[in-house]
């Protein structure tokens, strides 16, 4: 029935009963869209499609070739995002084969630029894990209805092993961009649109390992850098619009929103894991 599927996320259905009468009502495996939901922080939203290629300050390379890469390989990512989009437009409009044929394609394209593009690569390989996760997804609603139970619950153990290999996945993108945007250095809180990257990747690291890996020492350890910055930042835009403008207090207050976000995202952390007091000190420090 599918031609071209890859093994690596093909369904076993030699076992298929012999009415193939199984019904499912609704998606027993809610949403895939796990880099989506994880992206997407409070204040730093318009930072999702940026990239460290975006702020990159290599003096070993000329100005010319870093253009071309920069041109060329999130041109990639970009037309891999749009492909992924209309796949799931396909889906949601219930033409399930058109969904999965446009996602293998997807996957042999994302196949095929592996390797060659290195500053990329690690997206590539998230982008990789999101297109198999989906492929499954399409492929039960495809056969769910001549599944066998032994079947169904193999379908559903793929499923969710494969939202947590992109949940891994995910988490090792956003380190890598992180480790890539500072390379070593300490971050110029005066390059604003820097900063603001880079606390969108801490924030979503910090979402990531509160919300779906439960790690929550990882998860305050990320927050607490954002914190780190947050401050940082509002102490020098103070210093620096002093007796400002309407405007710049406007953009002083909303650094205020943020800092007061974070706190109370720690304090939450702190309460789930039964440190009250800590919760409290945090939350009224907002």
């Amino acid at each position: 029935m599918f031609s071209g599927s890859r093994s690596a996320t093909s369904f076993s259905t030699s076992k298929q009963s012999s009415s193939c009468t199984w019904t499912e009502t609704g998606d027993t495996f809610g949403s895939i869209d796990l880099i989506e939901d994880q992206s997407k922080d409070e204040g730093y939203e318009d930072y999702e499609d940026c990239s460290f290629l975006d702020f990159w300050d290599d003096e070993r390379i000329e100005d010319e070739t870093k253009q071309k890469i920069l041109t060329s390989e999130k041109s990639l990512i970009l037309e891999i995002k749009s492909l992924i989009a209309k796949a799931r437009r396909s889906y949601h409009r219930r033409s399930y084969q058109d969904a999965l044929d446009q996602q293998l394609h997807i996957l042999d394209l994302i196949y095929s630029a592996l390797s060659n593009n290195e500053f990329i690569d690690v997206q590539l390989r998230m982008q990789e894990a999101m297109v198999e996760c989906e492929i499954l997804k399409i492929k039960y609603v495809l056969l769910k209805e001549c599944f066998t139970i032994d079947e169904r619950r193999l379908a559903h153990d793929k499923t969710q092993n494969s939202k947590l290999n992109l949940v891994n996945k995910s988490v090792i993108y956003y380190q890598d961009e992180l480790l890539r945007l500072s390379n070593g250095r300490n971050v110029d809180v005066s390059n604003l649109d820097k900063v603001g990257y880079t606390l969108y990747l801490l924030h979503t690291l910090a979402k990531i390992h509160n919300k779906k890996l439960a790690r929550y020492s990882h998860a305050l350890d990320y927050y607490n850098k954002a914190l780190e910055l947050e401050i940082e930042v509002l102490a020098f835009l103070e210093a620096r619009y002093e007796g400002g403008n309407e405007d710049r207090m406007r953009e002083i207050q909303i650094w205020n929103m943020n800092i007061r976000a974070t706190r109370e995202k720690i304090g939450m952390i702190h309460y789930i894991t039964g440190r009250f007091s800590l919760a409290m000190k945090r939350t009224s420090a907002s």
